[in-house]
């Protein structure tokens, strides 16, 4: 069994009536009430007896405390279920938040961990590239340097070569005029030794001390054709060196290019990988940003969770410590109530003769009816209020303007344009472009922009193509580096693709389960406010019952008081009568049966136990008048704890809904917008291949003339004008 504070309805009545029972019972002689005011007895009980209608009441109040403990009871179940309910779905949310946090948490640490690596790697990668650049800037100026000294020596050593054929050839042609040959052998013997000295070998020794020997001038009178045996030595010796000095000189320039080509070869791989791994850095770091952002919102979620069921546990141990005390009261109004019947069986029919008697006794009694009624006005009436709030959600609508929709229109003509002459023609470039321009997003700008730069393309093929073979080589190595663009810009769309779709796949079940969760939250929180509202309507009436029977009681313990009191003060002592006794000595008294010798002064036992009891009855009201009204309040609050917490806990989700929302519609239109650069950059691809095919029949198959090539370029050109000239007319 459970307990309940409040007092009901019925019996706050039932003890009403008791009080008026009870006034009656005093007061009730025909007659004794005038003024325009009719009998109790005769208005309210007919001809049942007032014991015989409190006992009628009594047994009314048994059945209705019944019935209101059984619907407590069926209250107390459903607030039982509801709390069930709620700490059931509370505690499975929480740990499928646990284990979501757990596990996000878990991927956010592997994330950060690869792209801490991936970052180590990017470091490692940048200082290698440094230092490649630097090792090739050093191996350059170290090139140039043995460059600039080869030049050097390479010059130097020319002209000594060339000074010895003058030489040899002056003594050829002056052997009578020696003293011209003297003058080129000093010059020869000058030059020479310059480029000697810096030679180390023994040949390079002997011949500067065959030199010396020419500075003697008998040398020259008589041993002219030993000087000629001897330049000619020199001059081998000299074309010897010069083709060492040139082969050392073109194996360190192969030496220097080989190595050049491996570390530039070796720097841009790193450079690539480089590129590749601060890409999958970015991915993975968006990523962890992600799963960072849904643990955070996850973690808040838990935590509105938390609070809740914290909440919720106290006002349901709450609510059942008030259920325990109710039933425990309840029981003990039954059982007082047995008690009274008892009572009243059993004491008061008997005793209900004798009160009769009270009517020639009772004094004042129109003053005391009229107090009472006075009293009876003096009751309490409260009116509950309620609020509500609305809230109105706002939209705006945005629209294009007149000048908008014309430019719109301009640059769908221009692509009309393009595509009539690519068809016309069937010129790839032109399908390409109108290709591109259909699917720029910014149609106007950016189809002008196309359309312009096609020109000065082609207006630059112009310039720059000369020959059949470098058109086909341009062209091929455009097309080709066009058809890879495109294939790698498919494959990056693709793999963007399949990331839309499973950031979509795994939002759609979050949004379900917060769905789910927030729908569960405002069906509970409705319920909490049914029952609040029912609680709280039977507060105010068992309230407004026990001011009522306050009231009541107040007055028929006035009225009884004051008969009581006033019947015990009017007690008449008999005086004493002198013996008159007979021979043997016995007066009249002496011998007379037993007769009353007082004025009856009423039942003053009985009354001490009816004003007592409804002393109690009305403590019991102002009792159960503050004391629920103090559980009132104490409902009210707890109540409005938990609607807080609740549409927090509401709004909290709705938040994370919103998110969750936002994700899917944001990959949705990614995926558009994937599908159609998938679709542009498909396009393109086909249009590169198909490009391809045809400069293969052309250029290798059968190659197209110049002129051929000449005038459809020229056609090319002048549909693109045509084009252009549509977009930038298109306001005149």
């Amino acid at each position: 069994s459970k307990p309940i504070v409040a007092m009901p309805a019925a019996l706050a009545v039932l003890r009403l009536s008791l009080a008026a029972l009870c006034l009656q019972a005093a007061v009730m002689p025909a007659g004794a009430v005038r003024g325009g005011r009719a009998s109790v007895s005769a208005r309210a009980l007919g001809a049942v007896t007032p014991v015989e209608k409190v006992v009628e009441l009594l047994k009314q109040l048994q059945t209705d405390l019944e019935a209101e403990a059984k619907e407590e009871a069926a209250q107390y179940d459903k607030y039982a279920c509801f709390c069930k309910e709620q700490l059931d779905e509370k505690v499975y949310a929480i740990e499928k938040s646990n284990k979501k946090i757990h596990k996000l948490t878990a991927q956010v640490n592997k994330l950060n961990t690869e792209i801490s690596d991936h970052n180590t790697d990017i470091s490692t990668l940048a200082q290698a590239i440094s230092s490649l650049e630097d090792d090739i800037k050093s191996a350059s100026d170290t090139r140039a340097a043995e460059r600039a000294q080869y030049v050097d020596r390479e010059q130097n050593m020319s002209d000594a070569i060339r000074a010895i054929k003058d030489g040899v050839a002056a003594m050829k042609d002056s052997q009578t005029g020696m003293q011209d040959a003297k003058l080129n052998l000093a010059q020869v013997r000058s030059r020479a030794q310059g480029v000697l000295m810096g030679l180390a070998g023994i040949a390079q020794h002997r011949a500067i001390g065959a030199l010396e020997q020419l500075q003697d001038p008998t040398v020259y009178e008589y041993h002219s054709n030993d000087i000629l045996a001897l330049l000619g030595d020199l001059l081998k010796q000299f074309t010897g060196l010069k083709n060492d000095l040139d082969k050392a000189e073109f194996d360190a320039r192969s030496a220097f290019e080989k190595r050049d080509l491996d570390m530039k070869s070796e720097k841009q791989f790193k450079e690539k990988e480089k590129v590749q791994k601060t890409k999958i850095s970015d991915f993975k770091t968006e990523e962890m940003n992600t799963a960072s952002q849904e643990k955070d919102d996850e973690t808040k979620a838990r935590d509105a969770d938390l609070q809740f069921r914290q909440v919720l546990e106290s006002n349901c141990e709450d609510k059942a410590k008030l259920w325990d005390q109710r039933s425990l009261t309840r029981t003990g109004e039954l059982t007082a109530i047995a008690e009274a019947l008892d009572i009243l069986k059993s004491k008061v029919s008997g005793s209900w003769s004798a009160n009769e008697k009270l009517s020639g006794l009772q004094k004042g009694t129109r003053g005391s009816s009229a107090a009472a009624t006075a009293d009876l006005k003096h009751i309490s009436a409260f009116a509950p209020k309620a609020s509500a709030r609305q809230q109105a959600p706002a939209f705006l609508q945005l629209r294009g303007s007149n000048s908008e929709a014309a430019a719109l229109a301009a640059s769908r003509r221009a692509v009309r344009e393009l595509s009539t002459s690519a068809d016309h023609l069937g010129s790839r470039l032109l399908a390409t472009a109108a290709g591109r321009a259909a699917l720029a997003q910014d149609h106007f700008v950016k189809v002008r922009s196309i359309i312009k730069d096609l020109l000065d393309r082609l207006a630059q093929d112009a310039r720059e193509e000369a020959t059949q073979r470098s058109f086909c080589d341009k062209a091929m190595s455009t097309e080709t580096s066009n058809r890879d663009k495109a294939q790698m810009e498919i494959e990056s769309l693709s793999a963007e693709r399949s990331r839309l779709t499973s950031t979509k796949a795994q939002a759609l079940p979050h949004i379900a389960d917060l769905s789910q969760e927030i729908a569960h939250l405002k069906k509970g929180l409705l319920e909490a406010t049914e029952l609040r509202g029912q609680e709280s309507a039977e507060n105010k009436r068992t309230i407004a019952t026990a001011e009522e029977g306050k009231a009541a009681t107040m007055m028929a313990l006035h009225i009884l008081t004051k008969f009581y009191t006033d019947a015990a003060a009017q007690l008449v002592q008999t005086g004493y009568v002198p013996p008159n006794s007979d021979r043997e000595g016995k007066t009249v008294g002496d011998r007379a049966p037993e007769i009353f010798q007082d004025k009856y002064r009423g039942d003053q036992k009985s009354s001490k136990g009816v004003i007592g009891l409804l002393e109690v009855i009305h403590s019991d009201f102002v009792r159960t008048a503050d004391k629920v009204a103090q559980e009132e309040d104490v409902a009210q609050k707890a109540f409005d704890t938990l609607r807080s917490d609740t549409e927090a806990s509401i709004q909290d989700k709705d938040v994370a809904k919103g998110f969750q929302e936002t994700l899917v519609s944001d990959a949705e239109g990614s995926l558009v917008d994937a599908e159609n650069n998938l679709k542009d950059q498909q396009m393109l691809l086909d249009a590169a291949i198909s490009t391809l095919q045809d400069l293969e029949k052309t250029c290798v198959q059968g190659e197209e003339t110049y002129e051929e090539r000449v005038a459809a370029r020229e056609k090319e050109i002048e549909a693109l004008k045509r084009a252009h000239a549509i977009l930038e007319d298109w306001q005149s």
